[in-house]
């Protein structure tokens, strides 16, 4: 059997303006590099896409909005059939003069981790007072728009007791969503589960056995130089295979060594898939019903 690619993560930039515990990007776990896609590589990605993806997602590891050319290339998804989405900090957002070039997004994710500035910091180093604003900003100019603007939190065991006044404060603010996610422990590391996964399993990823529905038979991965990885848990780039600067898109998708790797996955023989989680969102809440 073969498979239509439905869904696609672009890394727009692989660097971050902020250090996540847990995140490979953050602790020098990166080994393949660090860079910024460039503008002719993503119109040859885009140009290629067939009607039958559903959704790209503009990010990998990394911060998109330090990509120097974001405004050109968010100027140009617009011609993309698919659903687009990009996540950021939002702590850049406010640096950009013009923010129109966000409203040729489909759906705007700004993750906000925390209503003061311990909560914020409390698993990253970043900075709360330019991340409000520039949330604010941002909001101003999604209002009445038709790109869905999206508050999102990455729970952990300090920011928990904020639940809801995050929710009041998403709507407050003017998001049209608000979204809890779980907390990805991407280091492995037993001392980071102590300290910030909630004991509750709710919140945990790590809720035992391999999910039955495996999207990763119908993704793809392209990072910032074009090299193609199955999935976003291979973020060393392991599993390569393939070159969107040397060979096309669905060239890539439909070659023997991608199609090997889906029959893999359906026969479990990875060890990158034996603590995939599926199901990140715990909790969401759409203003707009």
């Amino acid at each position: 059997m073969d498979y239509e690619l439905k869904r696609m993560n672009i890394e727009l930039s692989s660097h971050c303006n902020y250090r996540c515990v847990g995140c490979p990007s953050s602790d020098d776990r990166l080994l393949r590099g660090k860079g910024h896609m460039d503008l002719e590589l993503f119109k040859k990605i885009s140009r290629q896409m067939k009607n039958s993806l559903e959704k790209t997602y503009l990010w990998n590891y990394g911060e998109p909005l330090l990509n120097p050319e974001i405004e050109k290339i968010l100027d140009t998804v617009g011609k993309i059939s698919a659903e687009t989405i990009l996540s950021t900090n939002g702590a850049l957002i406010e640096d950009f003069e013009d923010l129109k070039f966000l409203l040729n997004l489909d759906k705007l994710i700004i993750s906000f981790n925390g209503l003061d500035r311990e909560t914020y910091n409390y698993h990253q180093k970043g900075d709360f007072d330019k991340a409000v604003r520039g949330l604010e900003k941002a909001v101003k100019i999604t209002r009445d728009s038709d790109t869905e603007m999206v508050l999102q939190m990455v729970v952990n065991k300090k920011n928990l007791e904020q639940k809801e006044e995050f929710f009041k404060y998403s709507k407050n603010v003017g998001a049209d969503k608000a979204v809890l996610k779980s907390f990805n422990n991407m280091s492995g590391e037993k001392t980071i589960e102590e300290q910030f996964i909630p004991e509750d399993e709710r919140y945990s990823r790590k809720k035992g056995g391999r999910p039955d529905y495996l999207p990763c038979l119908e993704s793809m991965v392209v990072n910032w130089d074009g090299t193609v990885v199955p999935c976003c848990w291979d973020y060393k780039g392991e599993h390569l295979l393939g070159n969107i600067r040397n060979n096309d898109l669905y060239e890539v998708w439909n070659s023997n060594r991608f199609k090997k790797f889906r029959e893999n996955i359906k026969r479990r023989e990875l060890d990158i898939c034996s603590d995939c989680s599926i199901e990140t969102t715990i909790e969401e809440k759409d203003f707009r019903k």
